[in-house]
């Protein structure tokens, strides 16, 4: 309730709240660690949700997803996008928010980066990994992309 929306994740997973983590993130969901390993966010799997105010210029999701790709292609040369779509996020009063995926490499890491604005507010939900470990966590941070809802 305090983001506006609810998520579903596995129940082993470790929910972080912002004061456990760097800004601009408000809050994450971290696979568990490795048996008789202890917890290290730098080791663990995780979608991170970061809540922000949009910027001057990026008020509309187009601009956002466009400006935000403008700035990573002059960031990063080897940047690559893979996949990139419009979609949707749901509320609990069945309406529909638009929402914007994005894939993309850039280093050695694969990203999957879903940007929506709702009440004035940009959202965005962030899972960055290795290629060989992004395809092993993909089915799990799909489904709880998917199960993401905006409260009403």
């Amino acid at each position: 309730p305090e983001y506006n929306l609810k998520i579903e994740y596995p129940i082993n997973w470790i929910k972080l709240d912002r004061k456990n983590l760097p800004d601009p993130i408000n809050i994450a969901f971290m696979s568990p660690p490795p048996k008789g390993t202890p917890f290290s966010i730098s080791e663990s799997e995780g979608l991170f949700l970061s809540i922000m105010h949009p910027q001057s210029g990026r008020k509309t999701l187009e601009n956002w997803v466009n400006g935000d790709t403008e700035s990573m292609k002059l960031q990063f040369p080897d940047f690559t996008i893979h996949d990139s779509f419009p979609r949707t996020i749901s509320s609990t009063d069945g309406q529909t928010t638009p929402a914007y995926q994005l894939v993309y490499s850039q280093c050695d890491l694969k990203t999957l980066l879903v940007m929506a604005i709702k009440d004035e507010k940009a959202y965005q939900f962030n899972y960055s990994s290795t290629f060989e470990k992004y395809e092993i966590f993909f089915p799990v941070i799909e489904q709880m992309i998917c199960s993401i809802e905006f409260l009403s």
